[in-house]
């Protein structure tokens, strides 16, 4: 290991000492009571020499804030000077809700109970679920308005691997609880299945229950859908209801969410505001929305061969988009 060097100014140091702890710029904001804006133009050397006063204010927290925390051990002087870090998207970011959702289907798993979580479209539910049924025995199953009873059945064994079976929809579901009884530890996910459930019918839906219901008990199930799925759940199946132990409607990204996802990546601030706008607090901000503008941004990046995202970039990459 290294000592730092001496020539390293303030700002280096902070920066080094924000890589070693793992704080983004939004957590010094909070510690210090400075907002998140003026944090980032002082680390990112855009303050000018007008704004002396907030330069000194800062200047002077941080070197409290070192002489608590100690000066960083190791600094890489050649990395200072290297161009930013190409920017990609972070594989399986784990937001609030996916920590969530991943939460909810392992002890649901773990323990072959029911649990339930709902969320408007686009708040990140399916890729999270689909994230989890990567595990081994798990059987995961999308729905539709099309699907059903012998649908629901067939992809219910495709999902845990049996051939296509033969005979009646009764005959498939007793071959697929004896199946689950004898192979313990599966958990089933059901991905829209608002979409199973209406005022006409439930009889889709129950297909799910009475396989889970019959399979000793030894299986695990996850709901997921629409906002609606509660209520129709609630109105139109309360015996499933009753059986749902553990649930979580989802909240969407947060603004500590979208700190972390550029952590280590350089954005201006006109361009951070402007995604962490559609990701939260418009009534069409959401997951899908801030995804499909960093698919843009990056695809921009890329044919540039440019590494910071700025507001100009941003705003090409929405030229592309219907918003």
């Amino acid at each position: 290991m290294s000592v730092i060097s001496k020539q390293l100014d303030l700002i280096d140091r902070i920066n080094a000492k924000c890589k070693e702890l793992k704080k983004t710029k939004q957590d010094i904001a909070d510690m210090s009571g400075i907002n998140r804006t003026t944090v980032s133009q002082y680390l990112n050397r855009r303050l000018d020499n007008q704004q002396g006063e907030q330069i000194a204010k800062l200047e002077e927290w941080f070197e409290n804030w070192l002489a608590e925390v100690g000066e960083p051990i190791v600094v890489n002087e050649e990395d200072q000077s290297k161009a930013p870090v190409v920017f990609e998207k972070r594989v399986n970011f784990e937001t609030t809700d996916f920590k969530k959702i991943t939460a909810i289907c392992t002890i649901c798993h773990e323990y072959a109970t029911t649990g339930l979580i709902i969320g408007a479209s686009g708040y990140g539910k399916t890729y999270a679920l689909q994230n989890y049924a990567k595990l081994p025995r798990v059987a995961y199953l999308e729905c539709n308005d099309v699907m059903n009873c012998k649908d629901i059945v067939r992809r219910l064994e495709q999902a845990v691997g049996l051939p296509k079976g033969t005979g009646s929809v009764d005959e498939r579901i007793t071959t697929l609880k004896t199946f689950l009884s004898t192979n313990k530890g599966y958990i089933i996910i059901v991905d829209e299945a608002d979409k199973l459930l209406s005022k006409y019918s439930h009889q889709r839906i129950d297909v799910i229950r009475y396989i889970v219901d019959r399979s000793e008990y030894n299986v695990g199930l996850v709901l997921a859908g629409e906002l609606a799925l509660k209520a129709k759940l609630d109105t139109y199946d309360d015996r499933f209801a009753r059986r749902v132990e553990i649930g979580h409607e989802l909240k969407g990204l947060t603004r500590k969410d979208i700190e972390r996802y550029f952590d280590g990546y350089e954005i201006e601030d006109a361009a951070f505001e402007e995604l962490c706008r559609r990701a939260y607090g418009r009534s069409k901000s959401c997951f899908r929305l801030f995804d499909r503008t960093l698919n843009n941004i990056i695809r921009i990046l890329k044919i540039n061969g440019k590494n910071v995202i700025t507001y100009e970039i941003l705003e090409e990459a929405s030229s592309m988009m219907i918003l």
